[in-house]
C-alpha cells in the first residue's frame, strides 16, 4: 500500500508520526510551506512535498483568500498527479481540504 500522509503541524503531526510507524508501505508527505518541526518530525523515508496552509489565509480578505485558495487546489491536483499514493490520510488540518475534495474526484482513498 502507498500513502500519501498530511501532516498539519501541532500535536497532530505526532500522532500522524506514530501510525506511520505502526504501518507498512511507502509513504509521501504533505506539509506547510513554513513546517519545518514536521519535517524533522518525519523518520521513514518518503518523498515531501509543500504546500500552502489554508488555515494561515484566513485573516485575509475574501479577495486574497480566493487568491490564494486557487493556487492551493491547483498544486494539490498537481502533488496527486505525480503521488503514486493509494490513500491519503489526514487527521483533519486545513491544509488537507484541498487534497481531501481533488483525492475525492481522482477517486483516492482517504482516511
Amino acid at each position: 500500500m502507498k500513502y500519501l500522509f498530511i501532516l498539519g503541524g501541532g500535536g497532530h503531526t505526532t500522532e500522524m508520526i506514530s501510525l506511520i510507524n505502526d504501518l507498512n508501505g511507502s509513504f509521501e508527505y504533505v506539509i506547510d510551506k513554513k513546517d519545518n518541526l514536521s519535517k524533522a518530525k518525519i523518520n521513514t523515508p518518503g518523498k515531501v512535498y509543500r504546500s500552502k496552509n489554508l488555515r494561515k489565509m484566513l485573516d485575509t480578505s475574501v479577495f486574497s483568500m480566493i487568491l490564494n485558495i486557487v493556487p492551493a487546489f491547483v498544486s494539490a491536483f498537481s502533488v496527486l498527479l505525480r503521488s503514486k499514493s493509494n490513500v491519503i490520510v489526514s487527521s483533519g488540518p486545513a491544509i488537507a481540504i484541498p487534497y481531501i475534495v481533488i483525492g475525492k474526484l481522482l477517486f483516492r482513498k482517504k482516511v
